[in-house]
């Protein structure tokens, strides 16, 4: 750790155009969402990850 922190973090960092800036205020174009003929697929591949998620507890 480095200076003054309360415990492990994550440093999240967005850069655009070679220079650091606040991802919360970049417009950014509006993500797609998963084709009709994907979807199961994509189902079966996220409940598991997210029932992992799911199970964090935070002290």
């Amino acid at each position: 750790m480095t200076g003054n922190t309360s415990g492990p973090h994550v440093c999240y960092r967005f850069w655009k155009n070679n220079r650091q800036v606040d991802p919360f205020k970049q417009k950014l174009p509006p993500g797609k969402p998963v084709p009709s003929e994907l979807k199961a697929n994509f189902e079966v591949y996220k409940l598991p990850l997210e029932e992992s998620l799911n199970q964090i507890t935070f002290n």
